[in-house]
């Protein structure tokens, strides 16, 4: 009954931010970017919660618990990526003033490359949308004995509505709120608790099989999969894309995430990867290894301690998917709703983002219910787009000579590679995302070389 009720507090305060930050959105800027004036340290903390989602938190964790200490490649994949792109990237795209990736691919490339982004875009997030209300539902199930359909409803339907009311200004207050919480749940309690309950590092080393502390135990290719795949979607992260956008100026966009992946994330992965060895150690047969971490909370904790552990969980995946869910309905509003309807005004816009809130966490929640796991969900639908994407938004920023034609044979190479390799059931357990990325880049780089001169892109240099 505690864990219930400390649940239903949590649920409760997301919607009453959403409801104070609602009297704050004027206008669809306000609602996408916070009216591009988010503080330094707000913004650290909200590139820090968008960023640690599902995947960083329970997919690291069942990763480390299945294979061992290889599974941290994941976190460590996630920390370059994001690092990189405070490096390279931020300040850049914080100068175009721009928001989506398909508004930068218009600028830069033209309406055609932007239009096929834009599908292959949202796919990827609404996979995203579906992992993230996966692993909502997930530990749900530890707070209430519902199938996980039912559990996923509830907090789909959560974060739908706090996300309706106050697009970015709710998720950047909460974002706060959420990471204070995440640091004392994830990184501080739960390592110490499940190290206390083993009897320590010498009796965890003891207990698993030496295997489990081989850093390239998970096997070279499949490390090299997570690799290909996390290391492109954190450099061109559309949750931190917005917050990017959203940075006072873009000396403070760079510093902000290159923080955000130094002093946060990188202790957040080490602390997922404790947990998942210190579950392999007490739970060897855990029929579901995405459970790992609820499971430890819920067997080694008191009822009113679990419920407020298993809130800095929710925290955690609450605010990478009210994310995914305001950049999926921004994609779908300026970029699908605008390139139809040029002339909207901003307030109709607003509006339009909001109801595709609803119909992007409505999907999100039935697909969720049709995926293997949380981190399988969003490696395996977004190898199209990340494969083409990484290749063409280096090109963009990078090249003086990368044009429309390189950027378009880029697409049509990187579905066709994902999408056939995926087909032919990964010969040589190559992930197709690796044999895609490989494909993908090696085509941008030969066509730019050859179509360079000849048909130099309209576009403007960003």
């Amino acid at each position: 009954m505690e864990k219930v009720i400390i649940a239903v507090i949590y649920m409760v305060g997301l919607l009453f931010i959403g409801y104070l930050s609602y009297k704050k959105v004027k206008n669809f800027e306000d609602y996408t970017v916070a009216g591009r004036g988010i503080p330094f340290w707000r913004n650290v903390h909200s590139i820090s919660a968008s960023a640690i989602g599902a995947g960083a938190t329970m997919g690291t964790a069942s990763l480390v618990y299945v294979h061992g200490v290889s599974g941290l490649w994941l976190g460590i994949g996630a920390v370059l990526g994001l690092l990189f792109c405070g490096i390279f990237l931020a300040s850049k795209l914080r100068e175009t003033g721009l928001i989506t990736v398909p508004d930068i691919m218009n600028k830069r490339y033209g309406k055609t490359v932007s239009d096929w982004i834009t599908v292959l875009n949202l796919f990827t997030l609404f996979s995203y949308v579906a992992a993230q209300i996966r692993a909502l539902g997930t530990i749900t199930q530890s707070f209430i004995d519902v199938p996980l359909l039912y559990a996923c409803i509830i907090m789909g339907t959560v974060t739908i509505v706090y996300t309706v009311l106050g697009g970015l200004f709710a998720a950047t207050f909460t974002d706060s709120i959420n990471m204070i919480i995440m640091i004392i749940a994830v990184m501080v309690i739960m390592p110490i608790l499940g190290i206390f309950k083993t009897g320590g590092f010498a009796v965890i080393a003891t207990e698993l099989d030496p295997s489990k502390f081989d850093m390239l135990g998970m096997g070279i290719i499949p490390i090299l999969g997570l690799l290909m795949y996390i290391m492109p979607t954190n450099f061109v992260s559309q949750e931190n894309f917005l917050r990017i956008a959203g940075a006072k100026n873009s000396k403070e966009a760079k510093k902000a995430t290159i923080t955000s992946a130094l002093l946060v994330y990188f202790p957040y992965f080490i602390a997922t990867m404790i947990i998942g060895l210190v579950g392999a150690t007490l739970f060897p047969n855990l029929k579901n290894p995405d459970s790992v971490f609820p499971e430890m909370i819920s067997r080694l904790t008191t009822p009113f301690i679990g419920g407020i552990l298993l809130s800095g969980l929710l925290a955690a995946v609450v605010s990478t998917s009210g994310s995914m869910l305001l950049i999926t309905s921004v994609n779908v509003s300026n970029n699908v709703v605008k390139r139809f309807r040029p002339n909207m005004e901003d307030k109709k816009l607003m509006v339009v983002s909001r109801i595709s809130v609803v119909f992007v966490g409505v999907v999100g929640i039935v697909m969720a219910n049709f995926g293997t796991s949380i981190v399988g969900i969003m490696q395996d639908i977004s190898a199209p787009y990340i494969s083409a994407i990484l290749p063409i938004i280096i090109g963009a920023f990078f090249s003086k000579r990368a044009n429309a034609t390189s950027a378009k044979v880029t697409i049509i190479v990187a579905l066709i590679t994902s999408t056939g390799w995926w087909v032919l059931k990964q010969p040589y357990g190559v992930h197709h995302i690796v044999f895609s990325l490989v494909c993908s880049s090696l085509a941008m780089i030969i066509t730019t070389m050859i179509a360079g001169n000849k048909n130099i892109d309209k576009g403007v240099k960003l």
